[in-house]
């Protein structure tokens, strides 16, 4: 579709990224400022996001991620980057002694919260704690604090592997500094790598399976033949970001395509071996690998093999490229049709925070209120966001901020349960609402897992609670104030 070429290149060129050389890093650069971040397609902090990803499946270039992540950063300079690597994290953190990723600094806050009250419990209640800092964090304790303790012992470098090592030898594909190696008496053909910076690594990867994510294809055959190692389904997975057809070719013949293979051929954005994939193995293109790793053209490949508009236009508004929408809008593409969750064009726009396209379909006609199958509307969903600007535009045309779920539960109580404070600040600026009747209804809901449960309330309705000047209690009659001096 030519309409889409330049957000296509631009996305392909970066996923395949395949220089050192500066000048060429420069026009990469450039492409992406031009056809990504001023289009509007996307925020910077978006970008930032996607090229701290790409880099994991495509590390022997790393440091030139790092070198375009740095010129975006130094020209837009975003305050949060919602859902870095942990990797690039760690880098910008050395580098500029920033955290850049909230959820890092959140999860850091909550853990020492836990920790402090944990002590004085009894053993339920201990286990109620648990239960909720795993349903408030979506991490355990030990998960909280190991974290950034992880990546700081393993020390991640921009090279990836030092010089004069054996995964350097197979990351460069050097036979010449590989065949050393083999050749040693303490030499384990079965010794694992572990690392950050690699994928799937966390219970390590096999020398095979790092020739075949690398597409190293000398060390790979010098391995199959001088010590026999067995090829693995990871090997056949791994295969499709390293790229290599001759290793691709081996590892097919003892091991069958799975999903995992062709979900790698859409990172990798290799059309050729989705296409092989989807019409030799029967292998099927998930749309949300499509979406996740911007990879517009098996998106495309996919609308052109099922010609299921309705559901292609429902998903097409991730991708916040307005002339995709339009063209889908305008061949039967239906504004009310929705997913297999209910979810609506408009859901997936809004909760992807595609401003443009949540624009575009307001502007069409598109019912703000449209709920999915849990009653939801899109303002409940965005209101576990920080999408202030979405927010904002929802209400100005019309999104009722008291409309319930099934459980009753309000787009305000979302944002008060996860902390929202940017987001319950426009709430109350923009709409007349019972700050009483919010308080103790999302008390009431909070309350069965603790009355620690009440502490992110505390955080995000503070201010706006003693700048009303109000003593809001709770069913315990404990003041919010009271609460937080408790605790």
């Amino acid at each position: 579709m030519a309409i889409c070429k330049d957000y296509i290149d631009t996305f392909n060129t970066l996923y395949r990224l395949k220089t050192n050389d500066e000048s060429q890093i420069n026009r990469i650069y450039n492409d992406i400022k031009n056809n990504l971040i001023e289009t509007k397609a996307f925020l910077p902090s978006k970008i930032l996001e996607i090229i701290s990803v790409a880099s994991i499946f495509n590390n022997r270039f790393l440091k030139s991620y790092w070198t375009i992540f740095k010129k975006i950063y130094e020209e837009y300079q975003p305050a949060q980057i919602p859902s870095l690597a942990i990797h690039f994290g760690y880098f910008f953190y050395k580098e500029y002694g920033i955290v850049l990723d909230p959820v890092s600094n959140n999860y850091m806050d909550r853990a020492k919260i836990f920790h402090n009250i944990l002590p004085n419990k009894t053993k339920r209640e201990r286990k109620q704690c648990e239960n909720f800092r795993y349903k408030f964090t979506g991490i355990t304790l030990h998960d909280a604090g190991a974290r950034f303790a992880d990546i700081k012992s393993q020390d991640p470098q921009l090279e990836v592997h030092a010089e004069h090592t054996i995964f350097r030898a197979i990351m460069d594909d050097d036979l010449e500094s590989f065949i050393p190696f083999t050749e040693r008496d303490e030499f384990d053909k079965d010794q694992k790598l572990k690392s950050f910076l690699y994928p799937n690594s966390y219970l390590g990867l096999s020398l095979l399976e790092v020739c075949c994510y690398h597409g190293s294809v000398n060390c790979f055959k010098l391995l199959r033949t001088k010590f026999n190692s067995e090829i693995s389904q990871m090997c056949l997975q791994l295969s499709f970001l390293g790229g290599n057809p001759d290793i691709i070719s081996e590892c097919l013949k003892v091991k069958r395509p799975d999903k995992e293979c062709i979900k790698n051929a859409i990172i990798a954005h290799n059309i050729d071996f989705v296409t092989f994939l989807r019409e030799e193995h029967f292998s099927q293109i998930d749309i949300d690998d499509c979406v996740f790793y911007n990879n517009l053209q098996a998106f495309l490949v996919h609308m052109d093999l099922t010609r299921d508009f309705n559901k292609d236009f429902v998903y097409s508004a991730c991708f916040n490229y307005i002339p995709l929408c339009e063209y889908l809008l305008a061949h039967g593409g239906n504004l009310k049709f929705p997913d297999k969750d209910g979810w609506s064009i408009l859901h997936k726009a809004a909760f992807n925070n595609c401003k443009e396209v949540v624009e575009f379909l307001i502007s069409r006609g598109m019912d703000v209120n449209t709920k999915d199958y849990n009653k939801c509307s899109s303002i409940h969903y965005v209101s576990i966001t920080d999408y202030v600007d979405i927010i904002e535009m929802l209400i100005s045309h019309g999104a009722e901020i008291d409309s319930k779920d099934y459980e009753g539960k309000t787009s305000l109580f979302y944002a008060a349960v996860n902390n929202k404070r940017k987001l319950s600040r426009s709430f109350f600026r923009m709409v007349r609402i019972s700050i009483q009747e919010i308080i103790i209804i999302a008390a009431f809901f909070v309350m069965p897992f603790s009355m620690l449960a009440l502490i992110p309330l505390k955080f995000s309705f503070h201010m706006e609670l003693m700048s009303k000047k109000r003593t809001i209690k709770d069913k315990l009659s404990f003041t919010m104030l009271q609460i937080r001096a408790k605790w």
